[in-house]
């Protein structure tokens, strides 16, 4: 299982590749409003769908693969299959977005799979072009897994708020959001955590981006600090289509996942 999603990572990393080599053109009747920005260029770039604060309307096919071998003998992996899906009102300013997750896992040792727990954002941002930008609103996961490997079983709220700030190449910001359960089986462990999450984005010229998310989680039933760390690779592929790439591992106390591998494609609306 672990060698052929490998296999399969590194098949489609090649491929991206391949394919965006060279970078797509525009006429020269493109108002400069919509021409890509690259460190050299003063022109503005086309919205590539990863700044949080100035979402758009889009189509993500997302798959999350989560390896843990450090505390048990035995590889553990949860993959998350992930049909998405959100919406922009208002030149960007209200936003809702939906994921509906499939899970495949072998955390009790026995492989599983069914729905996951389905996830609903809505946020509202100042939506300011290429200025300070502030956004608030809350996350809910709905505890629609079909088995207790592939849900927590709990209803999650998960209110947040953030400021993004733009320079010549890119972003910095910081979200911070606290999520709790209100509701759900009795069974099943309450969920209560703090997570704040810097973020840091350059444009690399000819397309591309990288994101840097390394995201500071403090679990208040235990009173411990996690630190699992991402970096994105992205590419706009055509006006409307953006690919991305992104791994994780953990850097202090995290035993949910040594590695995180992430592959999205999103169809920007």
């Amino acid at each position: 299982m672990i060698i052929a999603f490998c296999e399969v990572s590194f098949l489609l990393a090649a491929f991206l590749f391949v394919i965006t080599s060279e970078s797509f053109s525009f006429s020269e009747k493109t108002r400069l409003s919509n021409r890509v920005f690259s460190l050299k260029s003063d022109t503005l770039k086309l919205n590539d769908g990863s700044d949080p604060s100035q979402p758009v309307s889009r189509i993500d096919l997302q798959n999350n693969f989560y390896w843990d071998w450090f505390e048990l003998k035995d590889d553990r992996f949860y993959n998350s299959a992930q049909l998405n899906g959100g919406k922009a009102f208002y030149d960007g300013q209200l936003y809702l977005y939906l994921r509906i997750p499939l899970i495949t896992t072998n955390l009790t040792f026995e492989h599983q799979t069914g729905l996951g727990d389905i996830f609903f954002d809505i946020q509202y941002s100042t939506g300011n072009k290429n200025k300070l930008n502030f956004i608030t609103g809350s996350e809910f996961i709905f505890p629609t897994g079909s088995s207790f490997e592939t849900g927590l079983g709990k209803f999650i709220a998960g209110p947040y708020a953030g400021i993004i700030n733009y320079f010549r190449s890119g972003y910095y910001g910081l979200i911070i959001t606290d999520y709790f359960s209100f509701a759900g089986q009795s069974n099943r462990d309450d969920v209560s955590e703090l997570s704040i999450s810097p973020l840091f984005k350059i444009n690399l010229g000819e397309n591309w981006y990288t994101l840097v998310t390394p995201d500071i989680i403090y679990t208040f039933k235990t009173g411990k600090f996690f630190v699992p760390y991402t970096q994105e690779f992205g590419k706009m592929l055509s006006r409307n289509i953006t690919a991305s790439v992104k791994a994780g591992v953990h850097l202090k106390n995290d035993n949910k996942y040594d590695i995180l591998a992430e592959m999205k494609f999103s169809f920007l609306l």
